[in-house]
């Protein structure tokens, strides 16, 4: 859902941008996973929120995820990609 979105029912897809690829201080990075947190808390507190890493028991590639059923009640979301660092003259798919 969008920031500040209401809706109108319990069952939810959170879908955000998707990420391939970062350059951090020179060097390459590619994305590895996506973790997806929601919770009651806007601090995300740690007994109130939920973290998911994976999909069927893959890694959680995709930039969305759900739909699922949330109760009723105001939730807080955030995703952050997860990389994994190349180092110089590693071969990497696709390139």
């Amino acid at each position: 859902p969008a920031n500040g979105a209401t809706l109108g029912t319990s069952s939810v897809t959170f879908d955000w941008s998707d990420v391939t690829s970062s350059q951090i201080d020179g060097q390459l990075y590619d994305l590895s996973y996506y973790v997806l947190q929601y919770s009651t808390s806007s601090s995300f507190d740690s007994q109130n929120t939920i973290n998911i890493s994976s999909s069927g028991g893959s890694p959680l590639r995709d930039s969305s995820y759900g739909p699922i059923n949330l109760g009723d009640g105001i939730y807080y979301w955030r995703a952050k990609a997860i990389y994994v660092e190349y180092p110089e003259g590693t071969l990497r798919e696709g390139q």
